[in-house]
């Protein structure tokens, strides 16, 4: 049994992506984890091989190493595409031993032009030079200032309005569809796109200023029935 695992969020904000040796994913000390209750012991899973990634839009599909297909979680089997009108449920964890999940029940799903989004951009512009000489003392690319939340106009991506832990990115949203829960989103990242790397200076960000951004689902499955019709059928069915 092939066991399609799609939520692997690659990004390091405070390196470069393109650099890390994708093939190191199969490395005998890499592997997924699914965290188990307080009475399952969690489960691991190495890579036995990556059937699709895309760095720009910073998706991995990989096939796992399994022994025993009962030991896997069931896979997500209703997809949907998120729009505005959208509630989204987010649950992640954070960095590896963060022990506890988070939880946001009712996100709202935001786009470029979200008055949210609006009022965000509008503050940066309005702190323009401070937030620009901490970038420059932290030692960041002082033009991240310019493009902190450009990234929602690109095609696929969607604003999410709440806060995840710093690591929760790979993170599945799920909403109720007229076909009952869906999975429409994949948690990558937050914004302003320097927060998570200004150390203590983060403290002076409004938290009303964050917000996180995800990869719909819809996105990967045009991809994918593009340019691997065989792979999008295993992973989004034949609908």
């Amino acid at each position: 049994m092939i066991h399609l695992f799609p939520f692997l969020d690659c990004s390091d904000s405070s390196s470069d992506y393109r650099q890390i040796e994708h093939s190191r994913l199969q490395d005998e000390h890499i592997f997924i984890e699914f965290k188990g209750s307080s009475k399952e012991a969690n489960r691991l899973f190495y890579v036995q091989e990556i059937l699709y990634l895309d760095e720009v839009k910073d998706v991995c599909i990989m096939n796992l190493l399994v022994t025993d297909p009962s030991s896997l979680p069931p896979p997500f089997t209703e997809f949907g595409l998120p729009t505005v009108d959208s509630i989204v449920t987010l649950i992640g964890f954070g960095h590896p031993n963060h022990i506890y999940k988070t939880f946001e029940p009712k996100v709202r799903v935001l786009d470029w032009k979200s008055k949210r989004v609006e009022k965000s951009v509008e503050w940066v512009r309005s702190n323009y030079v401070q937030i620009k000489n901490i970038l420059q003392f932290t030692g960041k690319p002082v033009e991240w200032v310019d493009i902190a939340y450009s990234i929602l106009q690109n095609e696929g991506i969607v604003g999410l309005n709440c806060f995840m832990q710093h690591g929760a990115s790979g993170a599945p949203g799920i909403a109720m569809t007229d076909r009952g829960l869906a999975l429409v989103v994949m948690l990558q990242g937050g914004l302003p796109k320097f927060f998570n790397d200004i150390g203590h200076f983060a403290e002076q960000i409004p938290l009303e200023q964050r917000i996180e951004y995800g990869i719909t689902m819809d996105i990967i499955r045009q991809d994918l029935l593009q340019h691997a019709p065989d792979l999008c059928k295993d992973v989004f069915g034949s609908n």
